[in-house]
């Protein structure tokens, strides 16, 4: 082959090479501009990539959400009616046969928790969590709501679901359908408390069934024997011989493991979420102030100072205050037994740390 062959087909190759590259190239910048353009400018970090790419999830929620929130409420309606149907079908036969003390010990803790955990969810429920436009002359006015055109008190944040400004606003709750905020914050505490108490209740008198029924040669207990077909069999009455009929072998099996289930599920959960509101409680803060204290304080340490939150007056008085220690001879006949027992304020105006609201303007500022 001629040499000026091979030089002029090495021409052309480096020409569709160095086309090829430049075209290469070009696309990555591309690439590169538009995964930048994503960043608004040095200054913003992860947390704003994050709030653009997760932007479409928040629109569908603050949108859609509301129109859930329904079926949300059938969904703990029917696991709190599964979960107490099958506690009454497995337990009270069992411990009304095996026990009479243990069975009256056991019933009257389960009505208390029962009743206490219904009472709080309807307080919850239907309780109205406290808007800023109930009150038309605020005297502490902390920020201007562009959503609502309204002035906002101290504590209270707009909820996007509800598209209201709530007081002492803690989050929106799907599965009750409702703002957890000032007025109802007790209940909605009480309710996670009190469910999380049942799932103790339930694994507790519920263990040794477990263990009569699959692993019967390690039981402690002789084998229950009713004498159903017995003509003289009369000493039980319609109920428990109803609930009884439910625990033939092939039913019992299926509905102990989906108690078993529920059980567990919901102790896990709830006690995690009840650790979180502890926690919340214990620092005088709500969800979101748990938010913008923590960015208040990491803005004070760029300057060496010290931030405190202006409404936590120690664990020991948020809890009073909570409670209801502060204000009440007897408070404790509101927390064991259901009662309409409400918070001190409006919601509108707060004490704080030093009787002023110098961090909380501050705080606010931030923001």
């Amino acid at each position: 082959m001629p040499k000026y062959s091979i030089r002029r087909l090495s021409h052309k190759w480096s020409l569709i090479r160095n086309r090829w590259q430049r075209q290469f190239f070009d696309r990555c910048q591309l690439c590169s501009l538009f995964f930048k353009s994503h960043f608004y400018n040095i200054h913003s970090n992860a947390y704003y990539l994050a709030d653009t790419i997760l932007d479409p999830l928040f629109y569908a929620i603050d949108h859609y959400l509301k129109y859930c929130g329904t079926l949300f409420v059938l969904v703990v309606f029917f696991l709190l009616f599964a979960f107490i149907s099958f506690a009454y079908i497995i337990g009270v036969p069992y411990w009304y046969h095996r026990s009479q003390p243990i069975f009256w010990i056991a019933f009257t803790i389960g009505h208390w928790l029962l009743i206490n955990v219904i009472w709080n969810y309807f307080k919850s429920l239907y309780t109205l969590p406290g808007w800023a436009i109930d009150k038309p002359i605020i005297i502490e006015v902390t920020s201007f709501c562009k959503k609502c055109s309204a002035a906002k008190p101290p504590r209270c944040h707009h909820c996007s679901v509800c598209n209201k400004c709530i007081l002492k606003m803690d989050h929106h709750c799907p599965w009750l359908n409702n703002c957890i905020g000032h007025y109802n914050h007790r209940y909605f505490y009480f309710f996670c408390a009190y469910t999380w108490l049942g799932t103790i209740f339930v694994m507790a008198f519920g263990v040794w069934i477990a263990v009569d029924h699959w692993f019967s040669q390690f039981s402690p207990f002789e084998p229950i024997y009713i004498p159903w077909f017995e003509k003289d069999y009369i000493t039980d009455s319609l109920v428990i011989r109803f609930l009884w009929l439910f625990n033939r072998p092939k039913w019992k099996t299926k509905l102990m493991v989906f108690e078993a289930i529920i059980t567990v599920l919901l102790f896990i959960l709830l006690g995690l979420l009840l650790r979180y509101h502890t926690i919340l409680i214990t620092n005088g803060e709500t969800c979101i102030e748990r938010y913008i204290n923590r960015k208040c304080r990491r803005h004070f340490q760029q300057y060496n100072r010290h931030y405190q939150n202006p409404y936590d007056f120690g664990w020991r008085e948020n809890w009073r205050r909570f409670l209801g220690f502060d204000r009440h001879r007897h408070p404790w006949l509101h927390i064991l037994l259901p009662s309409n027992f409400g918070p001190k304020r409006d919601g509108f105006t707060w004490e704080t740390i030093d009787d002023n609201h110098l961090n909380d303007e501050i705080c606010y500022k931030i923001i």
